[in-house]
């Protein structure tokens, strides 16, 4: 799954609930930040690390909060944005999620499924595993920027909403 646009798309369609489409943008764009670290060749580095980013982000909050407080709600939402892109990874592989509290990056597998049949059965697994933590560089980067299903999905969730908002079916 979060494959880049997933990852974009996803606060899009959450955010634009509350804000107006400059403010989703930004808030959407800001969620694809932890793949900065992509471009240094090391993809799931410190950048993925909800601990780096808290506190990465406190002191920029309290900046904004001095300085230009009208946008503070606008920073919460950047880096709750930011924090989805880490927690989705963590349901995708190895991600350090709590680095540098553990040296241990997580990858939480959750599967499930609901049969219809005579009866419903729900069937749901979910493990936690870790393996340490590897910040190492990559020749080559094979991760997805779109599939032909988080397409579809992206499509859905960043066009809906905005379509919904501007007829005023949903309030922004």
């Amino acid at each position: 799954m979060p494959e880049l646009l997933l990852h974009f798309s996803i606060p899009f369609a959450v955010a634009k609930t509350k804000y107006n489409l400059k403010q989703t943008t930004i808030i959407a764009t800001a969620a694809l930040t932890p793949d900065i670290d992509a471009l240094l060749h090391i993809h799931r580095s410190i950048t993925h690390s909800i601990i780096i980013t808290t506190i990465t982000t406190i002191p920029i909050a309290l900046l904004t909060y001095k300085k230009k407080p009208k946008y503070l709600t606008l920073l919460i939402a950047c880096y709750l944005a930011i924090t989805s892109h880490i927690l989705l990874d963590t349901f995708q592989t190895y991600t350090p999620t709590l680095y540098p509290i553990t040296e241990n990056s997580i990858w939480i597998k959750a599967e499930g499924n609901i049969i219809i049949s005579n009866t419903i059965t729900p069937k749901i697994t979910t493990t936690i595993q870790t393996t340490q933590t590897n910040f190492t560089t990559f020749q080559t980067l094979d991760a997805p920027i779109y599939t032909s299903q988080g397409l579809i999905t992206s499509i859905l969730l960043t066009i809906i909403p905005t379509i919904l908002t501007r007829k005023k079916i949903i309030t922004a």
